[in-house]
């Protein structure tokens, strides 16, 4: 099985310092009372739209490929594990002498 490529994850992983320190420039807003809002015709209203999505928007990452590109490196790792304990010689604890 070969190592899945993760671009998206690569992306993430390069904008994540400067994703973080918005996303705390976001709570720390939020802590002070202002909210974010949108014209809807005329009125305007507060809306309540989720940090990481924001944020992820920015950047033009796509968090369902990156939560896909995740799951496909958790298998690949698995599977590398699972074939690294068939190399590895285990002795029989059960035969050995005391």
């Amino acid at each position: 099985m070969k190592e899945p490529k993760c671009p998206e994850c690569e992306k993430l992983k390069a904008v994540s310092a400067r994703s973080q320190e918005i996303g705390e420039f976001i709570d720390w807003l939020h802590e002070k009372g202002f909210r974010l809002a949108k014209y809807h015709g005329q009125e305007l209203r507060s809306v309540y739209t989720d940090p990481e999505q924001l944020l992820a928007e920015f950047f033009k990452i796509n968090l369902k490929k990156v939560e896909k590109e995740r799951s496909q490196l958790l298998a690949w790792l698995r599977f590398r594990n699972a074939e690294d304990l068939k190399r590895t010689d285990i002795p029989d604890l059960s035969t050995t002498p005391a």
